[in-house]
């Protein structure tokens, strides 16, 4: 829970002339600084929670390092929230109240990753757009291992069969850790079987990893494949028919279609996707 005091020191220590190009000493103290900042912005959060419930919340954010945290945790026990709970599930309660009091200023409702009825729709949006958008809550549903053969940040052209009709969406994977306290040995951390997706429709990011090109009645095909992925033959099997690796002819008319695409969405803020992460799977 990031409030005044701590946005302040985000933008001032960290933002307002940072040296992107400092030494590494720098970019160390940078990450100590932020570390002690994201402990403050912690403890704002646990004081809205439960204080009985507050050390085993805490607790599931340091697996295996509780003694890593360069402050001590502010608990607060003798101090009960005042937030008023219903159900045993309060992190989503919580935020179901605060998305509830903010209105409109929470931004729009997530009809794709967070579809709590049968049919959800998105304002605004044409008969195709929802018909794509039903096909992404499927992908939307997978978790853990069955998420193994997609990489962190991908792009994917759906094809409608209308020259000026093709649609974008970003495909993240949120990955899971023990622990976020360290710079070094995030595979020896990684919890593969606690990952999520994310999908947006339109564009997060500017370094993506990958793009996938895929044909509107296709997607049912393209999200069965990812889910059924088991083997490195199944995986190469997806980046084949899907994907458009840097060996692929065509790449860089992806890549103008995707830059194009880019500025409509995010107009004079837009500039090029930056390919250096992008990954030839």
């Amino acid at each position: 829970m990031v409030d005044y005091p701590i946005f302040e020191q985000l933008h001032y220590l960290l933002v307002a002339d940072f040296n992107v190009y400092g030494s590494t000493g720098l970019q160390l103290a940078s990450r100590t600084y932020m570390d002690l900042l994201r402990q403050d912005a912690e403890d704002n959060f646990l004081r809205f929670m439960p204080a009985m419930e507050r050390e085993n919340i805490y607790n599931s954010w340091y697996i295996g390092l509780n003694s890593w945290r360069k402050a001590d945790p502010l608990f607060n026990v003798n101090h009960e929230t005042q937030v008023k709970f219903k159900t045993t599930n309060h992190k989503k309660e919580f935020f179901d109240q605060l998305r509830q009091k903010m209105g409109k200023a929470a931004g729009t409702v997530d009809t794709i990753n967070h579809c709590e009825q049968a049919d959800c729709i998105r304002a605004n949006t044409t008969l195709i757009q929802q018909q794509v958008d039903s096909e992404m809550r499927q992908l939307a549903k997978l978790k853990g291992h069955d998420l193994g053969a997609l990489v962190d940040d991908m792009l994917l052209r759906v094809k409608t069969g209308e020259p000026t009709g093709d649609l974008v969406y970003t495909l993240l994977i949120d990955k899971a850790f023990t622990n976020i306290s360290r710079m070094i040995a995030d595979d020896a951390r990684r919890m593969p079987e606690n990952d999520r997706i994310t999908i947006y429709p339109g564009f997060i990011g500017s370094y993506p990893n990958f793009f996938f090109s895929v044909e509107k009645n296709q997607l049912g095909e393209f999200v069965n494949r990812i889910r059924n992925a088991k083997t490195a033959t199944d995986i190469d099997q997806i980046y084949s028919k899907f994907g458009i690796r840097r060996t692929n002819l065509d790449i860089w008319q992806h890549a103008d279609w995707f830059n194009e695409q880019h500025k409509i969405y995010r107009g004079v803020e837009a500039g090029l996707l930056d390919m250096s992460r992008y990954d030839n799977l």
